[in-house]
């Protein structure tokens, strides 16, 4: 008869071994995740950003057609991300593990599928191949690609390591690589893909567009190698054999657990909150204040306050705690953009003075 406790002793004690192997963990592997997230986010921010100016202004697509194409794309990744979740979980890990191999995979696709979506020559093509394009690019991109190389990329700090407190070293890198990656999409993007009309309005330009997405790409795939070989995954669980759990199981177990749940929602405001105002941010510095470099500072003074708070964010949680800290950060923020709503600032130096706080 086998012993139970025996075989896990044993799996435990192969695991250590196997650790011990590899490098201690240390700058690279931190240095690694945060590239990774730098990597994605120099298109999800451009696209999140700018493509629905780019749609509308550049290629003549309608806003309401262009919101539709943003809602049927969400709810095809509904269904994108967890067959992606489930293909990642059964593959059976190689010697590189099993989410690095997935960041060797699909980055050459994400920014294929990237750059494809900011072709401006679209534009001169009849309208309905152009409703077909962006459906194919958009769609191709954010539910297929971009979910391919998400999914393990977010995973891989559980392979990494499985101390508690390097993994929230973690975390923060990755926070800091979205920060960097926001710095330069959302303050000197604006700068080089803009111009100014004879009448004074900010004219956005198709073709500097291309050639940031182009920068984009290489820059991108920069930082998916060093993601790849500078990260190493100490932790290798072998699910390939495991019984999967069911559709109708997977369903259950999210609709009765309430911590989950919770979880998701505020997941799934937060980020409609953060989209929408990197969406509308391009036509409320463009048409309202008519002041690109208003846009600029903005956009710089969201990563400062990121890497400013950064290193406090540990100590603020474990002195007020997470929920606590959180709760009361998100209700002092909304509280200064209902300000912002209500007040009808017309100087955008004013109305970026008072954002900063909103951002803190």
């Amino acid at each position: 008869m086998i012993n139970v406790s025996d075989v896990k002793a044993k799996a435990a004690l192969q695991q250590e071994e196997e650790r011990a192997a590899h490098r201690p963990f240390g700058w690279k592997d931190k240095i690694a995740y945060m590239c990774g997230d730098f990597g994605n986010d120099f298109f999800f921010i451009l696209a999140s950003s700018f493509l629905m100016v780019f749609y509308t202004n550049v290629l003549g697509i309608p806003g309401a057609l262009v919101g539709t194409l943003f809602l049927v794309s969400r709810c095809v990744d509904a269904f994108t991300d967890i067959g992606m979740g489930r293909i990642v979980d059964k593959s059976k890990p190689n010697a590189a593990g099993r989410y690095r191999p997935w960041i060797k995979r699909m980055m050459l696709p994400v920014v294929a599928a990237g750059v494809m979506m900011f072709v401006p020559w679209v534009a001169h093509l009849p309208y309905t191949f152009r409703i077909v394009y962006i459906f194919v690019t958009y769609i191709l991109w954010g539910s297929f690609c971009y979910t391919g190389i998400n999914i393990p990329y977010g995973s891989m700090a559980s392979a990494i390591t499985d101390k508690p407190g390097e993994r929230a070293m973690l975390s923060t890198f990755r926070s800091i690589g979205a920060s960097l990656a926001g710095l330069f999409v959302g303050s000197l993007t604006p700068l080089f893909v803009y111009t100014t009309d004879a009448a004074g309005n900010q004219v956005l330009q198709g073709n500097r567009v291309f050639m940031v997405a182009c920068i984009f790409a290489v820059l991108a795939l920069i930082c998916y190698t060093i993601c790849y070989k500078w990260s190493v995954e100490r932790i290798i669980v072998d699910n390939s054999n495991q019984k999967q759990l069911s559709a109708k199981d997977l369903v259950k177990a999210l609709v009765t657990n309430r911590a989950l749940v919770s979880m998701i929602a505020a997941a799934i405001v937060s980020l409609l909150a953060m989209l929408l105002a990197q969406s509308m941010n391009m036509y409320l510095y463009m048409d309202y204040f008519k002041n690109i470099g208003a846009m600029s500072v903005a956009g710089m003074m969201m990563t400062a306050c990121t890497l400013l708070l950064a290193p406090f964010a540990g100590k603020i949680a474990d002195k007020f705690g997470k929920k606590e800290a959180s709760a009361f950060g998100l209700l002092f923020s909304a509280a200064i953009y209902a300000f912002l709503f209500f007040a009808r600032i017309q100087n955008a130096w004013l109305y970026c003075g008072i954002l900063f706080f909103a951002n803190i």
